[in-house]
């Protein structure tokens, strides 16, 4: 992994953010302070609560310091969707500010502490900084790799392997667990959320639940889930987390022009 060179004490809202960021590229001391002086407000919401709603524009860019939020739309028929999640350093669309307005609803699951950012201004440092811009780049990437697995989970996988699969990558996302890792922990996840974003009936995902319960790998608390053994849960799901490092560390030519 790359690190942050040159000694520099970073915004510790920012923290979750660079750690991402230094997996792609070795940010300077001046990297650093480029990103650290785009904050422009620091933001704290409920659980419920939408940061941004979908239809409306904003130039806004928001990095999660604390907490995970669900992306979302609703179907005619008023079915609720989550077709994706952002945890500790992920941010909402970069390109927000090209959009006529946001297609998703990125609503917060937990509380989460997010800190603003100027979409113009974020633009113009990733133009004239070729670092970040690759870094963002690369998380970018990574970002649409989670995407195509997903989409081949939710295809070709049972019930109990998409659970399985969304969890394990959940807490490796959030940096709760390690491969080797022993440790029991939880994923501010309920029942009816996780049938939202694997599209699966509530019903369908209860019956999951009492098997995987019954095995030893999962637990409810307080509503949430509680993974008890995430090795037997990987193994359940055969799942590979390649596909969350690939592109770590991994040079890009001509990064800029990804970004649009």
């Amino acid at each position: 992994m790359s690190s942050v060179t040159n000694f520099f004490e970073p915004d510790p809202d920012l923290t979750p953010l660079l750690r991402k960021l230094s997996f792609h590229a070795e940010l300077s001391a001046n990297d650093v302070h480029e990103l650290q002086q785009l904050i422009r407000k620091r933001a704290h919401f409920k659980r419920g609560e939408a940061i941004i709603q979908r239809g409306t524009h904003t130039r806004n860019i928001y990095v999660i310091s604390e907490g995970v939020v669900s992306q979302e739309m609703a179907t005619e028929a008023g079915t609720n969707c989550i077709i994706g999640f952002l945890v500790a350093g992920d941010t909402t669309e970069i390109n927000s500010s090209l959009n006529a307005s946001s297609d998703v609803t990125i609503k917060c699951l937990t509380a989460v502490q997010a800190i603003q950012l100027s979409a113009d201004e974020f633009k113009a440092v990733l133009h004239s900084n070729p670092t970040l811009s690759r870094a963002f780049t690369l998380v970018r990437l990574s970002a649409e790799s989670r995407t195509r697995e997903l989409l081949m989970n939710l295809a070709a996988k049972p019930a109990d392997q998409k659970i399985a699969h969304l969890l394990c990558e959940l807490s490796l996302r959030a940096g709760n667990v390690r491969p080797d890792d022993e440790s029991v922990f939880d994923i501010p996840l309920t029942q009816t959320e996780l049938a939202q974003a694997l599209g699966l009936s509530s019903v369908h995902v209860n019956r999951t639940f009492k098997r995987l319960r019954e095995a030893g790998l999962i637990d409810l608390v307080g509503g949430r889930v509680r993974i008890l053994d995430w090795k037997q849960l990987a193994k359940l799901c055969s799942y590979d987390s390649r596909y969350m490092t690939q592109h770590h560390g991994n040079p890009r030519d001509n990064a800029s022009d990804l970004l649009g």
